[in-house]
């Protein structure tokens, strides 16, 4: 039987199969990828490049976006959760501070200095990522948001701009996961998901309807593990094409046949 652990995939075994076995796309069906596993088989001299390039690029990733990205469902989830026990034991230790008491000084300016250093952190990332979002450069405003989302991961504002990003992205089961998620933490301008330009993607989709009816939670939703198969396939065809190994046409044509 395959246990958890067993299932979650390794960062360093990663690298190693797309260093030697780079030109065959062993390390794409490694990570879940067989589509692009076949792309590289196909494209021999251009795919040994492509194998170094993703073997140094997967052996430098910092471990946890390597979790966060391709063992998403079992690590990625958990972690704030283990944030918010981090942050109520120091809310803990921070409240007898309305007590009167001298000898809690010292700690509570040095908590006091670290939040006011993580909120200024967290501002430059967000506005960051905003304008990233504005200049259309999608894939830095999700690095940035990303990034912004670990110091706070109940900011409803910004669980609301990575809902309108993956919309953006056409990345479906993203935009309604932080959709949802925007909306129970605080977000409730319901006019604002209406009509806002940038969520016109996850509006038409069949399920919005649902989804909006039962107080913007997801009722019926695919495969996750389809779903974010299929999700990191798109992404790597936006890659290759970015790169100049696919046309628009050659794009928009493995798109369609992905989503349909």
């Amino acid at each position: 039987m395959t246990t958890e652990k067993e299932a979650m995939k390794n960062k360093t075994t990663a690298g190693i199969l797309a260093l030697t076995l780079g030109i065959f796309g062993v390390h794409r069906f490694y990570l879940r990828q067989p589509f692009l596993g076949i792309v590289y088989i196909f494209l021999p001299p251009i795919s040994a490049i492509l194998g170094f390039i993703d073997g140094i690029l997967l052996l430098t990733m910092d471990q946890d976006d390597f979790g966060a990205k391709y063992n998403r469902d079992r690590a990625y989830r958990r972690t704030p959760k283990k944030e918010r026990k981090a942050s109520r034991r120091t809310q803990s230790r921070v409240k007898p501070r309305h007590r009167v008491d001298a000898t809690s000084s010292p700690t509570t300016n040095h908590d006091r200095t670290e939040r006011a250093k993580r909120k200024v952190e967290f501002k430059k990332l967000h506005a960051q990522g905003q304008k990233y979002f504005k200049d259309y450069q999608f894939d830095k405003a999700e690095e940035s948001y990303l990034k912004a989302l670990r110091i706070a991961p109940d900011h409803p504002k910004l669980l609301y701009d990575l809902a309108c990003l993956y919309s953006m992205k056409e990345e479906a089961t993203k935009g309604f996961e932080y959709l949802e998620l925007a909306f129970h933490k605080g977000f409730k301008d319901i006019d604002d998901i209406d009509t806002n330009p940038t969520l016109a993607y996850l509006r038409i989709q069949d399920e919005f309807l649902d989804f909006a009816k039962a107080g913007y939670k997801r009722t019926s939703i695919k495969s996750i593990e389809h779903g974010v198969e299929l999700l990191e396939q798109l992404r790597q065809l936006d890659i290759l094409k970015s790169r100049g190994l696919l046309t628009e046409l050659e794009f928009e044509e493995e798109r369609k046949k992905l989503i349909r």
